[in-house]
């Protein structure tokens, strides 16, 4: 949404200072018309067919990650944020890119089967679940809404087997091509269906979260104006870690995330 709202800020300011018409094209829908499409489209046999695959691909996976924190874990959601950044070199990026290119795989993939190794080696569980958020994008006619259609679903990672990370990755690509099938059912409503151990200071099935955006091609221009951005460190951590990544073409951006309750620096 940041990015529509900048593109349509920008030709509208320009064409006010120009004296020009400064209204923009009518849209095709509302958001309220994609909430009430959702709503007609998860029909009881659809959401039947969603919970199928998940109860399939959670069967007897362990929904807390035993994490080692630097301190306890409280009894409530106390979340202060805090983050670490760091960038990835291009000639990383590269041999990443190109290791995904070798297994059929996509950079988003080859990253998050490499976080999931990660977590494996410091928890020692055998099965790990990272959520993933899905833009939900996949109509034309709200690419140009301004409005929440991100869902964040759970890919797991098993290591029961010992696989080589060649097998991971072909694992972790299976599975991130799979929701792209089942990604329109809501996070809520998983959760409600699936009725996993709830407790208060973790969130439900999974507590680690994994983002990779495309940076901006080139920078929105309005008349007279330079725009940078200021990067926000978060008051507040949504997960106990969540690694974020902007795709920047010849390298990586990275922040990590992390629940400061939980993790010095």
């Amino acid at each position: 949404s940041t990015d529509v709202l900048l593109r349509d800020l920008a030709a509208a300011y320009t064409a006010y200072c120009n004296k020009g018409d400064s209204r923009l094209p009518e849209l095709r829908v509302q958001y309220a018309d994609f909430a009430a499409r959702q709503r007609e489209d998860l029909q009881p046999q659809v959401i039947e067919n969603h919970l199928a695959y998940w109860r399939q691909q959670l069967a007897g996976v362990p929904t807390v990650l035993e994490l080692p924190t630097d301190h306890p874990r409280g009894t409530g959601q106390a979340r202060r944020g805090a983050q670490r950044t760091f960038t990835l070199s291009p000639e990383m990026t590269t041999a990443l890119r190109t290791l995904g290119q070798q297994h059929e795989s996509t950079l988003f993939a080859t990253l998050l089967a490499a976080f999931h190794t990660l977590l494996h080696r410091y928890s020692g569980q055998e099965q790990i679940l990272i959520g993933v958020p899905f833009a939900g994008r996949t109509s034309s006619n709200v690419e140009n809404l301004i409005g929440f259609f991100v869902n964040t679903l759970p890919v797991k990672a098993d290591f029961s087997e010992n696989p080589s990370f060649d097998e991971l990755l072909r694992q972790v690509r299976d599975a991130v091509w799979a929701l792209q099938t089942h990604q329109e059912l809501p996070f809520q409503r998983l959760v409600k269906e699936l009725q996993p151990t709830r407790e208060a200071n973790r969130n439900p099935l999974f507590q680690v979260c994994v983002i990779l955006e495309v940076g901006p091609q080139k920078p929105h221009q309005m008349s007279g104006l330079a725009m940078t951005f200021q990067e926000m460190v978060p008051s507040e951590a949504m997960f106990d870690l969540t690694l974020s990544l902007v795709d920047k073409g010849d390298e990586l951006d990275c922040a990590l995330r992390y629940n400061a309750d939980l993790f010095d620096d």
